[in-house]
């Protein structure tokens, strides 16, 4: 038997409340109406300290402009899926995040708010960041081990195709073996 409005209405509370993902929604103005427990717990602020307040309050100052093209997205009706950013705690600390941004609609279709769903990156960009150290590391291992191998190759070679042509004279024929060794062992 499907759930009464009532009860999907509670429903839908208790998984906004319960979410590991920050869940807030605000007016078109950026007037914060809504804050979850995972966003108090995410950015440090209760929902008495933002509620009425404006989004900005957890936005970086030099990422401002962001906010303004996320709200021309949502007055277009657009979503703004996976958003790559970096948001601001309480305590000033930044936070890599993910945004998804949907536009809140009123039963006739007017477009009057945004939810905004935000979930902490940090970890994963801080293992990218290791990533690309290893990754740049390894190209500089394999550069010098490239060049450390292609010198005394380079030498192997061409004496082997020396004594292979019969290039050498028989009294450079010994040194020549001499030297293919050396760069060999090397």
């Amino acid at each position: 038997m499907p759930a009464t409005l009532p009860d999907a209405v509670g429903h839908l509370a208790a998984i906004v409340s319960s979410s590991d993902d920050a869940i807030v929604s605000k007016t078109l103005d950026g007037i914060i109406v809504t804050w979850n427990g995972a966003a108090e717990r995410l950015f440090g602020y209760s929902p008495e300290e933002v509620i009425g307040r404006n989004i900005s309050l957890i936005i970086p100052e030099d990422r401002l402009s962001e906010e303004a093209f996320v709200v021309g997205r949502i007055r277009a009706g657009l979503n703004v899926d996976h958003f790559e950013t970096v948001r601001q705690r309480k305590d000033g600390t930044s936070i890599d995040i993910s945004l998804t941004v949907s536009p809140i609609h009123t039963a006739d279709g007017t477009i009057v708010g945004a939810s905004k769903i935000a979930r902490d990156i940090t970890g994963q960009k801080e293992l990218q960041r290791v990533a690309d150290v290893a990754s740049r590391a390894n190209d500089h291992f394999l550069a010098t081990l490239s060049h450390e191998l292609r010198t005394p190759l380079n030498t192997v070679l061409g004496y082997v195709q020396m004594l292979q042509k019969g290039s050498l004279p028989p009294e450079q024929q010994s040194k020549a073996i001499g030297v293919i060794s050396r760069n060999a062992t090397a």
